[in-house]
């Protein structure tokens, strides 16, 4: 059951490009933030009330982590993703923004002092090889996006958001139970969106959209950012965080292949070149975390992020 939970919650991880694809050229991109945010924040802190009573007091240290892990994680993760989803193809995105583990660890090789072992070197490179493949790979222009090489940069601020996230994440205390954790992400990302999906609202007809768009709005709303999160954390309460890492590599799989099934999207010879090299690289992250820590020491897997 725990293996079935990690991978229902990556499969779902893998939908966020497919479901951003839908949003994107239905609704302006703060507002299908806010929208989002505005319905996964009061079920998040209903569920916080509901099971611990309160919402806990921030320190000024912690507040400011989670305003970062919701300006990394929500705001920058969504804008670059449904901005960069304009240009190339959530297949494409999928994979890019399956690189998360790499670059947060590369990050603390160069920000934490953190050394990076043989298999994490493997790692970079498999990523590098991978990423390579997708931009450089030929194809026609309507089969991979209108601009590519810019979508894909765009998507690549998607990493970087939810590296700083991670980054800001072990600033957290553990008095913090997780579920709290992600009701004070995702309100500190809505007050940063709030003032843009206002601006939009205004102008915005809320008749055009149909209902695939509806649909993959609440998606990602109460899906991604509620769902998701309580079954990944349900499954990585009984397995060591080295295994549940291993399930990350469900991600990119998942969305390719709903790339195809759901957007309709075609397959291009470099995306299968691409998934491997990144889903070998997290295997390496993975491996390399094994041996480099005592099993009966190895922390708890991280957060899938709220983004």
């Amino acid at each position: 059951m725990a293996y079935f939970q990690c991978t229902l919650a990556m499969a779902m991880g893998g939908a966020v490009v497919v479901a951003g694809k839908f949003l994107t050229h239905a609704f302006p991109v703060f507002l299908a933030a806010g929208l989002r945010l505005a319905m996964a924040v009061p079920v998040l802190i209903a569920l916080v009330l509901l099971r611990e009573g309160r919402m806990p007091k921030l320190t000024k240290r912690e507040a400011l982590a989670l305003f970062v892990c919701g300006f990394g994680g929500i705001f920058m993760f969504t804008v670059f993703l449904l901005f960069g989803l304009r240009y190339t193809t959530a297949a494409e995105s999928g994979i890019i923004t399956s690189t998360v583990p790499i670059f947060t660890a590369l990050i603390s090789v160069l920000y934490l002092k953190e050394r990076l072992n043989s298999w994490g070197g493997l790692a970079v490179v498999l990523t590098m090889v991978g990423i390579l493949a997708i931009n450089l790979s030929g194809g026609d222009a309507t089969g991979r996006g209108p601009n590519p090489l810019l979508g894909n940069a765009l998507i690549f601020g998607c990493v970087v958001g939810e590296a700083l996230f991670t980054i800001s994440a072990k600033m957290v205390t553990a008095r913090i139970s997780p579920l709290a954790t992600a009701a004070y992400v995702n309100l500190f990302a809505l007050v940063t969106f709030l003032p843009f999906a206002l601006y939009q609202m205004v102008s915005f007809d809320f008749t055009t959209p149909e209902w695939p768009n509806w649909s993959a709005l609440v998606f990602m709303g109460l899906g991604i950012s509620v769902l998701q999160f309580m079954i990944w954390f349900a499954g990585v309460s009984k397995v060591p965080g080295s295994v549940a890492a291993v399930f990350t590599g469900v991600m990119p799989v998942s969305a390719v292949l709903l790339s195809y099934a759901v957007g309709g999207e075609h397959f291009n010879w470099s995306h299968l070149i691409g998934m491997t090299c990144v889903v070998g690289s997290i295997l390496c992250v993975t491996r390399g975390a094994t041996t480099s820590e005592p099993a009966s020491r190895q922390a708890p897997a991280e957060s899938p992020g709220v983004s």
